[in-house]
């Protein structure tokens, strides 16, 4: 931007009256010191007193774009080119920040033809701003929403321009490669990605997507290298954000393990492969396999996450007791750190003692007053330990913070069904019916249904439930559901499937009265001690 400043006093003083030329020029002497609040300040001063400053909207286009203010830089570059007396200089300003702002505006748009439009408007304005002055930037700029325009020819075009003015950009090289896997061409685009490792070895992106090209070419070996390698580029769940390629696959998660094993037999400069392959393990649920290798990781700058992540592999396994211990033996954190008093809650929750969770959730409620799921938790405690009342205050303070969140009003609505208001608790499960149309959360709806009497809707719901995500959570929900309208085979069935899935919450299934009427069922007994006996052994090869 300081490049443009001698231009604009050179051409703008003959075209301003006195006022407006004085906060003019103290607004580009501002944009100069990298001032933006003073520059707009002053800028907008100036066009307020000569509206006609093509120059100073120009200006005040770049200035609202680096505050965000995406909508009003749009509106600003429209004044600077809808008025005469404009050099190339402040037309390529406009049409930049103007495409610019689009394109940000663009990424809110959830309509896939509403935002291409946007996207063409703003490459017809890249277009005239490179009419004006040639810049990388641009270029970058615009091959770029080629490629999201599925033109990856002509954002090709744009890199091999920009590389004549910046031979050693990595970032164009990135684009080259994308633009050639959109095109099919693997081995190209590995070329530019590895030019662009060259030219920038902590390149993320070139490194992650220069890894699925080999797998397009069932390089797998090579491909697990660059994942294990990109570690060393940035934070773990930067990278696994961009590693959706890792599920699924065999090949994949064979070539990534067969590598991973290779480096830790040879014990040679070990780095992040023990936490990477406890990630593949823990996203494939495999939580035993996933904490044994994170217990492999030897580096001190992974391990606040790698203790997080074994806590939660021990209570995804129903090991509540276990992580309690690994929780214990973390060192120099503040007591009163939120994630792990959060994480003993669930623990002491889940393994019934009560008065211990009690304790840690009014710990947490001192911390965060103003956190509706803590009083929505407290709410859920003192229900379990049979204070009624104490839980219908504590449900109705989630409420009344978070009107909208389901679970609250919901079981706020069940309380007031058990002290026997009925008009209340009908009034709340209606509620959840109004703001609960998604049926990937259809969980408190289905039950919602059950306590106004819609039976046959409440059964709809659970199949839509399922249909849309066959968990073990939805399936445990389906048990419930079954079990309270009698029918104990279906209840019974979803219960297996729902413990065949990974359900472990043993201490849950113990107290939660919509299981009452199948608890004395003798398949109910088997089924549920058969599958504590399968965690308990799992859980003995951990010791």
């Amino acid at each position: 931007m300081k490049r443009y400043i001698i231009l604009f006093f050179a051409v703008v003083m003959s075209h301003l009256v006195a006022n407006a030329q004085d906060d003019f020029i103290r607004g580009v002497m501002a944009i100069h010191d990298n001032d933006v609040v003073l520059a707009r300040f002053h800028l907008e001063q100036a066009v307020k007193e000569d509206p006609t400053i093509g120059y100073a909207h120009a200006l005040l286009s770049y200035v609202y774009f680096e505050f965000g203010l995406y909508n009003e830089a749009m509106e600003a570059a429209d004044k600077a080119l809808s008025l005469q007396h404009m050099d190339s200089d402040s037309k390529f300003l406009a049409y930049k920040y103007r495409a610019l702002s689009a394109t940000k505006l663009a990424s809110f748009l959830s309509d896939k033809a509403e935002k291409a439009a946007v996207k063409k408007h703003a490459v017809s304005d890249l277009t005239m701003a490179l009419m004006n002055k040639t810049d990388v930037s641009i270029l970058k700029e615009r091959a770029r929403l080629y490629l999201g325009l599925d033109m990856p020819m002509e954002s090709y075009a744009d890199c091999k321009l920009a590389l004549t003015s910046a031979p050693n950009d990595p970032g164009i090289y990135f684009l080259m490669g994308e633009a050639c896997s959109e095109m099919k061409q693997s081995k190209e685009a590995i070329s530019h990605y590895t030019k662009g490792i060259e030219l920038q070895p902590n390149h993320l992106k070139c490194w992650l997507f220069r890894a699925i090209e080999y797998v397009k070419l069932s390089e797998y070996d090579l491909f697990a290298s660059d994942v294990i390698e990109s570690f060393n580029c940035a934070k773990s769940d930067v990278i696994l954000k961009y590693l959706d390629t890792l599920k699924g696959s065999s090949n994949i998660s064979k070539a990534i393990f067969n590598e991973i094993d290779s480096r830790i037999e040879r014990a040679t400069d070990l780095k992040n492969e023990p936490l990477l392959a406890g990630m593949i393990m823990e996203g494939n649920n495999d939580f035993v396999s996933a904490i044994k290798y994170y217990k492999k990781n030897t580096l001190e700058e992974n391990s606040d996450v790698v203790t997080t992540s074994i806590i939660h592999c021990y209570m995804s396994l129903g090991g509540y007791s276990q992580a309690l211990a690994v929780l214990d033996t973390i060192k120099n954190v503040s007591p009163i750190n939120n994630t792990y008093l959060r994480l003993k809650l669930s623990c002491y929750n889940s393994l019934g003692d009560l008065n211990a969770a009690l304790t840690e959730v009014n710990k947490l409620i001192e911390l965060q007053p103003e956190d509706y799921f803590l009083y929505y938790m407290r709410g859920i405690i003192n229900y379990d330990m049979g204070n009624k009342e104490n839980a219908l205050d504590s449900y109705s303070l989630a409420v009344s913070m978070a009107p909208e969140r389901d679970y609250p009003l919901f079981s706020r609505g069940r309380m007031y069904y058990l002290l026997g208001d009925k008009e209340s608790a009908n009034a709340d499960f209606k509620r959840v019916l109004e703001i609960n149309n998604d049926t990937a959360n259809f969980n408190c709806s289905v039950f919602a249904d059950y306590y106004l009497g819609n039976i046959d809707r409440a059964k709809e719901r659970c199949q839509l439930m399922l249909a849309k995500s066959n968990s073990e959570g939805n399936n445990y929900d389906a048990a419930c559901l079954y079990s309270l309208l009698g029918d104990k085979s279906r209840a019974l069935d979803y219960l297996e499937i729902a413990l065949e899935k990974g359900y472990a919450d043993f201490e849950h299934i113990k107290r939660d009265s919509d299981l009452d009427n199948i608890r004395k069922e003798r398949s109910f007994i088997k089924l549920v001690n058969k599958h504590k006996s399968y965690r308990d052994n799992r859980l003995k090869m951990l010791r």
